[in-house]
């Protein structure tokens, strides 16, 4: 985590939807809730500290992103169901055909 803190110190930000790992999003469920104590890093208000609720986000996003893909090949020609869920902190739905999970998508809420 030291290319974070010497990122964080020359002023050097990002966006996690530009990162290689948001663009995996739509393959895992729950994606905004495994990262969201790793997207508080790249705050600019927030200090930068690794902590063990961080460590874990982490080491569970890195498991999920390593282990057997679970999502089915869409069929284009066959009907689509959508599950979608709302609250106030995020949104989430599941893409599903014949039962069977096709895509996933959430997103945390910004708090205003």
């Amino acid at each position: 985590m030291v290319v974070l803190q010497i990122l964080r110190e020359k002023q050097l930000y990002t966006k996690l939807s530009k990162c290689l790992a948001s663009y995996y999003r739509r393959f895992v469920e729950g994606f905004s809730l495994i990262v969201a104590p790793l997207t508080k890093l790249i705050q600019k208000s927030v200090v930068f500290e690794w902590t063990n609720e961080r460590q874990k986000s982490f080491d569970q996003l890195k498991a999920v992103l390593t282990k057997a893909p679970v999502l089915v090949q869409q069929e284009l020609e066959k009907d689509f169901v959508v599950y979608s869920d709302a609250s106030y902190s995020g949104l989430g739905c599941t893409m599903m055909q014949k039962g069977k999970v096709v895509t996933y998508a959430s997103r945390q809420l910004k708090t205003h």
